[in-house]
């Protein structure tokens, strides 16, 4: 009996340590997915702050860019869409090429 006992003691502590290694995988696993999951948010971030920025000082009840009375014209508009568009393809194409995208 005291053989038997001794045997499944030392097949629990086997156990034991499997499932210590198991868990301690398991943590890794999620804490890679967490750091995957943090760089893409982190690269959403990095092109909607400064684009959320922009069109908030443009909102506002000031005088802009272009809203001067000897130009009119739209070319401030598109100046700005494009600079905008501009900054998010090159947000993009930077996340795509460090491939956190």
């Amino acid at each position: 009996m005291v053989q038997t006992l001794s045997h499944s003691n030392s097949t629990l502590d086997r156990c034991h340590s499997n499932y210590l290694a198991q868990i301690s995988i398991e943590i890794t696993q999620a804490s890679n997915r967490t750091k995957d999951v943090v760089a893409k948010l982190t690269a959403v971030a990095s092109i909607l702050v400064p684009l959320n920025l922009i069109t908030g000082i443009w909102g506002m009840n000031v005088t802009v860019p272009g809203q001067t009375g000897e130009h009119d014209g739209l070319s401030w508009f598109w100046a700005i869409i494009g600079f905008m568009l501009f900054f998010t393809i090159g947000v993009l194409s930077f996340a795509k090429y460090k491939k956190i995208l």
